[in-house]
This record gives structure tokens, sequence and C-alpha cells, in this order.
């Protein structure tokens, strides 16, 4: 039986329905995968282009080797000795705080200190090989020299620690080394922290 003109209608509006409920869901599935695959500045999800994703992905790679340079910051500091025989720290010593009183009193497994300064030493040459290897974007080589110097830095420390736990005569210049470390890596944070609300502002 040929359907009449009324019910021709009523399967066009039906159609036209459902075509729309369709367009609706599919609408809105792309939006929440979007929302989803969105790269997060400052917790919020952004919609970036080209040149935008590319700084996104260096700071990101950035605050990974910031935090290593962290790690073995934290590592080494607290196995130089102090500049001054008989000077003492806390009793029980914290982050950041020298473990060993005066050389006189240092333990006398020099391996396992040494064993601790090359593990980060070990770590640190890694984060160097990525740095190296990362393809920077042209706005972000200032910042990239910052790390370069950071991790330049925390090398040297790892040597004149290993100077320092087999002679603690070189205290003096381990400890200076420290000093250089530190400011670098707080240069890379505060430039690092700058670029991430330049980011979240454009």
């Amino acid at each position: 039986m040929t359907p009449t003109a009324v019910q021709r209608q009523e399967i066009e509006v039906r159609l036209s329905s459902l075509l729309g409920i369709l367009v609706v869901v599919l609408v809105g599935l792309a939006g929440l995968i979007g929302y989803q695959t969105s790269p997060y500045v400052g917790g919020r999800p952004m919609l970036l282009n080209r040149q935008n994703y590319q700084i996104k992905q260096y700071l990101d790679q950035t605050h990974h080797w910031l935090a290593g340079l962290k790690t073995a910051n934290n590592t080494l500091g607290p196995i130089l000795p102090p500049t001054e025989p008989g000077e003492v720290d806390d009793e029980t010593p914290g982050p950041g705080d020298r473990a060993y009183p005066t050389p006189m009193a240092r333990p006398g497994d020099v391996y396992a200190l040494s064993r601790t300064a090359r593990q980060a030493q070990d770590a640190l040459l890694a984060v160097k090989r990525e740095v190296e290897r990362t393809n920077v974007p042209e706005t972000m080589i200032g910042l990239h020299s910052l790390v370069i110097n950071a991790v330049d830095a925390h090398l040297a420390l790892t040597r004149t620690t290993l100077e320092s736990i087999a002679a603690p005569t070189s205290a003096a210049a381990a400890l200076a080394t420290k000093e250089q470390a530190d400011q670098s890596l707080r240069l890379l944070e505060e430039a690092l922290v700058q670029q991430d609300a330049l980011l979240r502002n454009d």
C-alpha cells in the first residue's frame, strides 16, 4: 500500500528529528573527547594552536627535568661536609641538612657515600642527554639556556661532592658549588613559573 502524503510527511519529520538528535549526540561526544584530550595548563583544559602546543610540551618536559634536578640536589646536599671543623648541624638532619658534623666524625664507609653521589651523577647525565636531544621552540631558547646551566651546575656539584668525600679538605669548594647549583635551580624554577603563567594568559 502506497503511503499517503500525510504519512510521507510524518516519516520525513521523524527522519529529520532522528538526524537532529544524531548531530547533537555527535557534537556532544566530540566535545567530551576534546575536553578529555586537551592539554591542561594551571589545572584547566586549554585549546592550543600548534605553536602553543609545542611550547606546552616543552614546558611539561622542563618540569620533569626540574624534578630530577631537585632530587639530585636533595641527595647531594646532606652528604657535604661543613667548611669549619667542629661545625655541627641539628642532631637529626632534615632535608638539606649536612649529615656529618665534621670531616673527622664522618663514617668510614666512603664507598656508600660515593655510590650515592655517583647515582645522582648518573641520573643527571640522563637528564643532560634528554636536554640535548630535545627540540626547543624558538621562544623557549632563553629558558632552555637556564636548563642547561642548572644541569651543568649540578654535574659540577656531583664532581666536587665526590672529591670532598675522598678528601674532606675539598669541602669549601664543594659547598661553593652547592650554592651555585642552588641558585641555578631557583632561576630555572622562577622562569618556568613565569612561562606557565604566560601560556595560561595567551
